[in-house]
């Protein structure tokens, strides 16, 4: 039997088992249901039992969880899956309103998503104050908070007194509230398998993590320059420096490295929607590109390192840009690339620019018949040479994704299933109003699970196919 569903089952069995003679003191109990729609259906007296408690935390569990998929996933509460969730709602005591027509404008849909979010947060609070625990917040922060007093007591440290400080024999850490902003940081799972793609030396991991004071962009840069690393090592590596970067700030990630000697892995429950990572490694791409850009106009020529550097940070710029960019360190003078580096690439003279590329490309055999490249200032690589380390660049890159989104396959197997159980699963035809609660509750939370899960899916899936339409087109020419 599915795992999840058998969650459902087990809460069932729970509130089922439980003593309604049990007796659980709440300070104004009475008022505080009236505040609750979902409580006031439950509570009966003025004494709280156990069993309604639990019946309770269930309906809180279920709002929460919806919640954090309406956050999110926005764009669920517009479509007709959540339709069903809020009559699953309704039948929590909650009422509903009407969901806004396929034609109402922009504002009109924005507004009901914003009433809608209004109404969860609300119900949740009440629950939350009788029960004694708090809801996520109705605007969760852009990054998750941690304890930076006692990282940055002293960075004179060794890493055997940060891990004193730290109070940790091992890297795992946690804190926070479960299911409200709980954060729990891993070390990035290696294997010590030579022949694994995710073997990493410890001579090289030891050389990544031991420089505390290094930046963000110096330690991007040794990851791509590291002779001993794979492509694919170098991409798994970043992301998940970045993810961690994006949620937990560099200070963090650079002390935890330097404390641990491991790379960190963040794994949260606050519901957020964090930046994208590839907002923060196309800066960094954008920044390295320039600097290099520079020095070829400097210097007249790249090192080995160089390029290597260029065309693997390439892979965190939009297909289009990168190739324009690609395109005019070849064929034009750095300046060209310099500008497409950082305007759009519809500006008009991007689009002039772009046009005289092509044009070159399209007759380079004649303009250069001996196959040598040289404009004004030369980086030491032809097109065909830089678009061959792109793609195997790409290519790591959506092997990396490529594992991520089977392990979100397989969560959206079991949710599917689960929602697939609870949807047979025939009502009984005298089931109790406590019943009736927990259906709906397992419902709602199914749902949103799955709305929530999806767009993670979903952007994924866009990237690779991103990647894949790009590794078509280099590998058609």
């Amino acid at each position: 039997m599915n795992s999840l569903f058998k969650i459902c089952i087990f809460s069932s069995c729970l509130l089922i088992s439980a003593s309604a003679a049990a007796q659980v003191p709440v300070k104004n109990l009475p008022q505080l249901a009236k505040a609750s729609f979902t409580a006031s259906k439950i509570i009966q007296g003025p004494v709280l039992s156990a069993s309604q408690r639990k019946l309770l935390q269930v309906n809180f569990n279920a709002l929460e969880e919806a919640r954090r998929a309406l956050y999110q996933n926005s764009g669920w509460v517009l479509s007709s899956n959540f339709q069903k969730t809020a009559k699953q709602l309704g039948q929590l005591g909650l009422s509903m309103p009407p969901a806004p027509k396929p034609t109402a404008s922009a504002q009109e849909k924005e507004n009901y998503r914003k009433e809608i979010a209004t109404i969860l947060y609300r119900e949740s609070s009440a629950l939350g104050k009788i029960l004694d625990i708090k809801p996520r917040p109705q605007t969760p922060q852009d990054a998750l908070s941690w304890n930076r007093e006692q990282f940055f007591r002293s960075q004179a440290l060794s890493r055997h007194a940060w891990a004193k400080v730290l109070q940790q024999k091992s890297p795992v850490l946690k804190w926070g509230t479960p299911n409200w902003d709980e954060v729990r940081v891993l070390p990035l799972p290696l294997s010590e398998n030579p022949k694994s793609a995710l073997y990493i030396p410890s001579e090289t991991l030891q050389k990544m993590t031991e420089k505390a004071e290094q930046s963000l962009s110096e330690l991007y840069d040794s990851i791509l320059q590291e002779k001993t690393l794979s492509f694919f090592q170098k991409q798994t590596l970043i992301t998940a420096i970045n993810d961690a970067n994006s949620l937990l700030t560099y200070d963090f990630v650079r002390l935890y490295m330097y404390t641990f000697g491991q790379i960190p892995v963040v794994v949260y429950d606050a519901g957020l929607r964090t930046p994208k990572p590839q907002d923060s490694l196309h800066r960094y791409a954008v920044e390295l590109q320039q600097r290099l850009i520079d020095k070829l106009e400097q210097s007249g020529a790249w090192t080995p390192e160089d390029f290597e550097l260029f065309v693997q940070s390439s892979v965190y710029l939009p297909p289009q840009q990168a190739q324009a960019v690609l395109g005019a360190v070849t064929y034009l003078e750095p300046r060209a690339a310099s500008w497409l580096l950082t305007h759009p690439v519809d500006d008009p003279t991007s689009q002039k620019l772009i046009a005289k590329i092509n044009w070159l490309r399209s007759q380079k055999d004649l303009i250069w018949s001996d196959g040598k490249i040289l404009p004004k200032m030369n980086p030491g690589k032809d097109f065909d040479q830089l678009e061959y380390e792109r793609a195997r660049a790409l290519h790591a890159q959506w092997t990396v994704l490529y594992n991520r989104l089977k392990k979100l396959l397989d969560k959206q197997e079991q949710i599917v299933e689960a929602a697939k159980r609870l949807k047979e699963a025939p009502a009984a035809p005298n089931s109790s109003p406590e019943q009736v609660v927990l259906d709906a509750s397992s419902r709602i939370r199914v749902y949103a699970q799955k709305a929530r899960l999806q767009r993670v899916i979903d952007e994924t899936q866009n990237t690779m196919q991103q990647i894949r339409q790009e590794l078509s087109d280099l590998w058609r020419e």
